[in-house]
C-alpha cells in the first residue's frame, strides 16, 4: 500500500494511526544513509553507510533510489517482494508521486499487481495547510515553499497515470476510517 500527498495532508500522522489501529500493519523498510532521528518510526528505515548503500545500488538491489542533499534513500526489490507475498500484514510506504509507478511496475512484473493499493491525499485549503505546518513548527519560509509546491505535487500524481484511491480532506479519524474501509 502506498500513501502519497502534499506536505501537510496528514500522511505520516495517518500512517501512525493505522499502525496503532490495525494489528500487523507497519512500514515497508527503506534504506537511508542518514542517522536515525527521534521522529523515525520503528521499522521505517535501515541505516547504512554511504559505502554500503552505494554497493547495494551497484548490485541492483534497489527498486528506486533518491538523493536529498547528501542523504540517499532507497527501497529494495527484496523488501517489496516480501511485502507483496505477505498476506498477513499490511505494508505501507509513504512515497512521492514519481515513485509510485515503480511499485506498481515491479508488482506487475512478479504477478502481484492486485496486491498494491495506492492512496492520494486530497490537499486541504491553503489556510488549513498553513495552520498544520505552523503547528509542526515549520518556518515561514518553509511554509511558503511547501504551499508553492502543493499544486505541482497534485499535477505530478495525476501525471503518473496511477489510479489512486483519493482520500478526502476529512478529520484524521474519518480519514483513518476511510482508509481502513478501502484496505
Amino acid at each position: 500500500m502506498t500513501l502519497t500527498g502534499a506536505s501537510g495532508t496528514g500522511k505520516t500522522t495517518l500512517a501512525k494511526m493505522l499502525y496503532a489501529a490495525v494489528p500487523g500493519s507497519g512500514p515497508l523498510v527503506s534504506y537511508t544513509t542518514r542517522p536515525k532521528r527521534d521522529t523515525d518510526l520503528p521499522g521505517d528505515y535501515a541505516y547504512v553507510s554511504p559505502v554500503e548503500f552505494e554497493s547495494m545500488d551497484k548490485h541492483g538491489d534497489f527498486l528506486w533510489t533518491a538523493n536529498v542533499g547528501v542523504t540517499r534513500y532507497g527501497t529494495t526489490k527484496d523488501a517489496l517482494r516480501h511485502a507483496l507475498e505477505d498476506q498477513e500484514r499490511i505494508h505501507l510506504m509513504v512515497l512521492v508521486p514519481e515513485r509510485v509507478p515503480n511499485v506498481h511496475e515491479y508488482a506487475a512484473s512478479i504477478g502481484k499487481s492486485d496486491q498494491v493499493k495506492s492512496f492520494l491525499f486530497e490537499t486541504p485549503v491553503e489556510s488549513t495547510l498553513r495552520e498544520r505546518m505552523k503547528g509542526r513548527g515549520e518556518s515561514a519560509e518553509g511554509i511558503e515553499g511547501r504551499i508553492r509546491d502543493t499544486g505541482a505535487f497534485e499535477s505530478s500524481a495525476i501525471a503518473t497515470g496511477i489510479s489512486f484511491i483519493r482520500i478526502p480532506d476529512l478529520d484524521l479519524d474519518k480519514k483513518l476510517e476511510f482508509l481502513v474501509s478501502k484496505i
